[in-house]
């Protein structure tokens, strides 16, 4: 993954376009989408629209939420747009010429991206289709014709680069495959896994539920939590069998903890912290460092080994990104 600077040189993506064949694919669909929004959707704003894994998605500044019926009409022209064949052209401007061109357009996102990058450099590519131009490193597939298994996904809200300060944008995820077989195997995958999604699994077999006080927790209900001490059983058995030794660790860790770790330096912006009494605390996110406390109570001896501690703990992330909360059990391994 490129740095954010540098991965905006591509214009489109917040990733570096890959020149591996698959990558390319998907980010000449996300061009396809962007290039029916326009048709369809005339004063929209462009933001970024890169591969992704299994996909791509592409970001847009609109006023209202994409619905279900916009993204079957954008599906229906991006198949026209297909059919056409358009050829896919690289085109190069200057740095500044391309900056007046979105400047005369109203393009705030791209002009961003353009004034961001580093002063070293002068030329920017782009990519045309047809009516459609977009600021872009590239490669992309030869034409349009190329593109044939695709199928818009969902949408959903995104803020501008990550930023809850920054305008919100409205983003459409789809995917795309080299053939019908493959695309009908992924969707079909995806139509599994939502299936069997827990939180709709939960609603409807009254195990639990979720709201706001709380996002991204659950409310384990009766039901639910026969369930939960089943597995609470069944996961003590089995390390009770392996030699583990069960210990339970404070939620509420201090900041020092962390900094011995590492986590501060590099996990800090995904964890949620208290401050009390002029001190800095957090919700742990794992049990691991807490777990070298139990530890190193007393002295050991190469004797003791192997020791074995295992805890149920409740962690708490944030991704930071979105707002959203998650809340998960871990398990220490072998100390």
């Amino acid at each position: 993954m490129a740095d954010e600077t540098h991965a905006h040189l591509t214009g489109a993506g917040q990733y570096d376009c890959s020149p591996e064949p698959l990558p390319t694919l998907r980010h000449s669909t996300a061009h396809l989408l962007a290039q029916a929004v326009m048709q369809l959707f005339p004063g929209v704003k462009l933001a970024i629209g890169p591969p992704i894994e299994n996909g791509f998605y592409y970001d847009f500044h609109r006023d209202v939420p994409f619905s279900e019926e916009d993204l079957v009409r954008l599906e229906e022209r991006m198949r026209d747009l297909a059919k056409a064949d358009y050829p896919i052209v690289r085109e190069e401007r200057s740095r500044a010429d391309a900056i007046r061109y979105y400047q005369e357009r109203a393009e705030p996102f791209k002009v961003e991206i353009l004034e961001a990058l580093p002063p070293d450099v002068t030329r920017v590519s782009f990519y045309r289709q047809g009516d459609f131009v977009d600021l872009c490193r590239g490669p992309h597939v030869p034409s349009t014709g190329h593109i044939q298994a695709f199928k818009l996904l969902s949408s959903s809200g995104a803020y501008w680069r990550g930023d809850e300060h920054r305008p919100m944008l409205q983003r459409i995820y789809g995917t795309a495959w080299f053939t019908q077989e493959e695309l009908d195997k992924y969707v079909w995958s995806v139509e599994e896994a939502k299936r069997r999604d827990h939180r709709k699994l939960g609603r409807e077999l009254d195990l639990i539920m979720f709201h706001d006080v709380s996002p991204g927790a659950p409310f384990w209900l009766p039901k639910g939590m026969v369930v939960f001490r089943e597995l609470e059983r069944y996961a003590r058995e089995l390390q009770d069998a392996r030699g583990y030794q069960e210990i339970s660790t404070p939620i509420l860790v201090n900041k020092r903890l962390w900094e011995q770790s590492g986590h501060w330096e590099h996990y800090s912006e995904n964890m949620f912290k208290v401050e009390a009494e002029e001190q800095i605390f957090s919700l742990k996110p794992m049990n691991c460092p807490e777990s070298t406390y139990a530890y190193r109570h007393g002295l050991r001896s190469y004797r003791d080994l192997p020791l074995r501690f295992s805890e149920m703990g409740r962690l708490h992330r944030s991704a930071s990104t979105s707002s959203t909360w998650t809340r998960t059990t871990g398990r220490s391994g072998p100390s």
